[in-house]
């Protein structure tokens, strides 16, 4: 009888995992969670997760004990010698038990594989690890394969690193979430807007920042632009804002985080966000500049991009189903540093709609959000946060009216610890609030100008 086609059916019931050493972060993430929806799994890295019964030569493994054999495709995983030959035998076998997907393979990166695996089909993990094990779970549940561990959670858990394997000694960039001020005028202009009416006063919020002082004047750090020049005058009289503590009974750092809370609020606005009728975030609108997507550069320079806009339906006994649709969306707030300078902190969202398109607000938002967002990974909140961040630099650099520049995101080295990042004077910023001189203005507490 040919061994590659021995009559071991009954003890063909693993996942075997075939990887890369440079992939094995991934390899066994995959390994417990598969393991945690009961499946057996064969990776040469955690025993338990095989059952008792180990094997430890792969080609037995792979020969009579795996159901299937998943093949992780990355940029290393496909010139390295033992993946490429673990993938050659699962293919082997295919063929002669007549089985054309027992190899599945997981594409980690997006790339090409070789010629050999051309004609199959992959599952992708690279956009989001959540969505492709989403795909790969249906997958194993369309071919029926064996959960031998179901209702057994333990033993993944039991799998966990923990201690100095969890630990890397090396260096690693930390990009943040703060977007610093690299410009910011000292000089604040005093402007008359005691011809501006009501109506055209709230809709310059949206085209000029500006703060209102006393009655009939406002501060502002760019001249209005010249659709109000018949009714906003600018004046003769400025200010070097940095020589007061406070401007009309208003201390100075709150007016200055003010006028560039309204610049950020601004530049969005000019990139195409929607502000929420609730304020509860700036999001993306649908289509979004005619697409569907928006596409942007990643923090390592890729080209990437996210959906502008997604829906799911939830489920409850009794109820008709629920439509939720969801806009990727974000918040910020305006902090000051230690060393005096101003920077945006970024929070990415979601913005949620009913069928008919109308916001939800209130107590039903926590839960419909945790529902959306329950499989957003790091990565996928990364991605939002970059996008977000290329669409606000961008229109900055686009307003010509504007004196303030934006600067990149601030990233933090860890080659050193942060007590020694600041004595060599490098700007991270304090992400909690001080108590003495951290100034936060959120969007959401952006006035109308008759609250002023």
């Amino acid at each position: 009888m040919n061994p590659l086609v021995a009559d071991n059916t009954d003890l063909r019931k693993l996942l075997f995992i075939s990887y890369a050493y440079e992939d094995q972060v991934f390899a066994k993430w995959l390994a417990r969670k598969l393991a945690l929806y009961g499946y057996g799994v064969w990776i040469d890295q955690i025993e338990i997760l095989g059952g008792e019964s180990w094997v430890k030569e792969v080609d037995v493994a792979i020969k009579e004990r795996s159901f299937r054999v998943l093949g992780l495709l990355s940029k290393t995983s496909i010139g390295k010698e033992n993946p490429r030959k673990e993938r050659t035998l699962a293919l082997q076998l295919a063929k002669q038990r007549k089985t054309d997907d027992f190899l599945v393979t997981l594409n980690l990166d997006g790339s090409q594989p070789d010629w050999t695996l051309s004609d199959i089909s992959w599952i992708s993990f690279r956009e989001s690890w959540a969505d492709g094990l989403r795909r790969l779970l249906k997958k194993l549940q369309s071919l029926n394969a064996p959960r031998i561990h179901a209702g057994n959670s333990a033993i993944a858990k039991a799998a966990l690193d923990r201690g100095a394997s969890l630990l890397a000694h090396k260096s690693e960039p930390l990009t943040t979430n703060l977007l610093p001020f690299i410009q910011v005028p000292d000089v604040l202009r005093i402007i008359d807007i005691s011809d501006m009416d009501e109506g055209p006063s709230k809709a310059s919020f949206d085209l000029w920042p500006h703060y209102r002082l006393e009655q009939g004047r406002a501060g502002a750090f760019s001249p209005p632009p010249a659709q109000f020049t018949e009714v906003v005058k600018e004046t003769r009289a400025a200010l070097h804002w940095p020589s007061y503590e406070t401007i009309q009974e208003t201390p100075t750092q709150n007016l200055v985080s003010r006028l560039l809370n309204r610049s950020v609020h601004s530049w969005l606005i000019r990139a195409g966000c929607v502000l929420a009728e609730d304020r509860s975030g700036y999001y993306l609108p649908a289509p979004f500049r005619a697409e569907s997507i928006y596409r942007f550069k990643d923090v390592d320079g890729s080209s990437s991009y996210i959906r502008v806009a997604g829906s799911i339906r939830l489920y409850r006994p009794n109820s008709a189903p629920e439509e939720v649709i969801h806009h990727p969306a974000i918040r910020y707030a305006i902090r000051k540093n230690d060393w005096g300078s101003f920077v945006i902190q970024l929070r990415p969202g979601v913005v949620l709609f009913d069928g008919a398109h109308k916001l939800i607000t209130g107590r039903r938002v926590g839960p419909r959000t945790k529902k959306v967002t329950r499989a957003y990974f790091n990565e996928k909140w990364r991605k939002r946060l970059m996008a977000f961040t290329q669409l606000l630099t961008q229109a900055a650099i686009d307003d010509k009216e504007s004196v303030l520049k934006l600067g990149s995101l601030i990233a933090i080295s860890t080659d050193r610890s942060l007590d020694e990042a600041l004595l060599a004077g490098t700007p991270v910023s304090e992400v909690e609030d001080s108590a003495h001189n951290d100034v936060h203005v959120s969007a959401e507490e952006m006035e109308d100008a008759n609250d002023e």
